[in-house]
């Protein structure tokens, strides 16, 4: 008579912050094996503010894909070379990045201020006047302001 196999049984752990009483590094062995939840805010105080607090990867990889410095960047990469894109905020209600930022569906600025080329942001600008005639002066005025950059008030 063959002897009968079991299969393995996984319990799933969840632990309030309360219950969390361990050293950190035990804790932190013991979730993953027992596909364990932690519920409550995790705070990870670290040596200066360029220390990363988080950070996550695929198992194979050189790098982080992601991390999170104790200071806010946000760094990323591809996990086979160092993080090559960050994100942060550079001032109160404001975020920055050094690289590039592309958007493959839509963006919509919902504001009320806006600034390319390093100009200051301002108020869309509304054009007054006589387009005369001018075909490629309306063109201009129709195009731009589909976009959004002016409000036109001209006349014909």
């Amino acid at each position: 008579m063959q002897p009968t196999t079991r299969p393995a049984v996984r319990t799933r752990v969840a632990l309030t912050q309360a219950q969390i009483t361990g050293p950190a590094a035990a804790l932190a062995g013991l979730l993953p094996l027992s596909g364990g939840i932690m519920t409550g805010t995790r705070t990870n105080n670290v040596a200066s503010e360029a220390t990363p607090a988080v950070g996550g990867g695929v198992t194979g990889d050189t790098f982080d894909r992601w991390r999170v410095l104790a200071n806010g960047t946000l760094e990323l990469g591809p996990g086979n070379a160092a993080r090559d894109t960050n994100l942060r905020c550079s001032a109160a209600n404001e975020l920055t990045t050094d690289d590039a930022l592309v958007v493959a569906l839509m963006f919509r600025h919902m504001g009320s201020l806006l600034g390319v080329y390093w100009a200051a942001a301002v108020a869309k600008p509304s054009v007054t006047g006589s387009r005369g005639g001018n075909a490629a002066v309306g063109s201009l005025l129709t195009a731009l302001s589909t976009l959004g950059f002016i409000t036109d008030n001209t006349t014909a």
